[in-house]
């Protein structure tokens, strides 16, 4: 009985440990490719009964423009498509994993007025994550300009790095 769960603490601290590495590198690769125009970076993480998601994208992406709003047609703009992101149900899982949000962001990330970025990030409490094959992202119909989202994951199944756009929004994770 103390083997298994040696092994299931071993499993556990290695996929923690691959975790913080991919966030890590993650987060090196958003500082080094920072506010490229029709980029996004994005970072998914499957674990046990947990979903977490987080992206940074161009504010011209998202509402249009790249600076803070300032008058207030750019503020009704700006409240306007983050009511329409906000409930991230653009990022689709299968009905059978019986996910349910948790709680869920979109928001400008503070720093410079000049050159704004967003950042998303939500997490899913869900009934089965077995049941997750793939990730469907319908997030392009509803920005401006967005033309990939580069994705690192980590899930059960194994963990990788994709490129989604319009033409090709469906990841499937059976392939890794």
């Amino acid at each position: 009985m103390s083997q298994l769960f040696a092994s299931e603490v071993t499993l556990s601290m290695k996929f923690k440990i691959s975790l913080f590495a991919m966030l890590c590198s993650s987060a090196l690769l958003a500082q080094q490719h920072a506010h490229q125009h029709g980029i996004a970076n994005a970072t998914l993480v499957i674990d046990q009964q947990q979903i977490e998601w987080q992206m940074d994208i161009p504010a011209d992406q998202v509402v249009g423009f790249e600076h803070a709003p300032n008058t207030p047609q750019e503020q009704a703009q700006q409240a306007a498509q983050l009511q329409n992101l906000q409930p991230h149900s653009w990022l689709v899982w299968p009905s059978a994993a019986n996910c349910q949000l948790k709680n869920a962001s979109f928001a400008p990330e503070p720093g410079d007025s000049a050159h704004v970025d967003y950042v998303s990030s939500a997490s899913w409490q869900c009934a089965d994550v077995s049941q997750i094959k793939q990730l469907q992202l319908d997030l392009f119909a509803l920005t401006t300009g967005l033309e990939q989202v580069q994705l690192q994951y980590v899930t059960p199944q194994g963990q990788g790095a994709a490129t989604l756009t319009m033409d090709q929004n469906q990841l499937s994770f059976a392939d890794n």
